[in-house]
């Protein structure tokens, strides 16, 4: 199982500046998502007392979070499909070196034209294994 990992993340870390700045807004994006609450419950025990200038600020607060919360969570999806269309490009030419590198037994025992139709439409890889 390590042995799935260590390949899986070594086509990762080819684009590491990449994976940190995803994980990363993914993290903002967690936080930003997380303490929203807290705003509704500041709102809530801001109204009894009639505050308005303190009511407005937390709304103002409020929404520059969500808005914060929006490009946070608009960053995290493009770089993590930045990086994911990448390592997947990666993955996809090793597996295709890796075919066209087997032996011709190998060819003449297996259907690797199938194998490869199969890998281009992206089925199921459980197939070949």
């Amino acid at each position: 199982m390590l042995n799935l990992y260590r390949t899986y993340y070594g086509f990762l870390m080819k684009y590491k500046w990449r994976f940190v700045a995803f994980f990363v807004f993914l993290l903002l994006y967690a936080v930003a998502e997380s303490i929203q609450p807290y705003f509704y419950k500041l709102l809530i025990d801001a109204i009894p007392g009639r505050d308005f200038s303190l009511i407005l600020q937390i709304l103002v607060v409020f929404f520059g979070v969500r808005i914060v919360r929006l490009l946070l969570n608009v960053l995290t999806y493009w770089t993590g499909d930045n990086v994911l269309l990448a390592s997947a490009r990666d993955a996809r030419l090793a597996v295709f070196k890796k075919i066209q590198d087997l032996d011709f037994a190998f060819h003449l025992q297996k259907s690797t034209g199938s194998m490869i139709s199969s890998i281009k439409r992206g089925e199921c890889w459980s197939n070949f294994a």
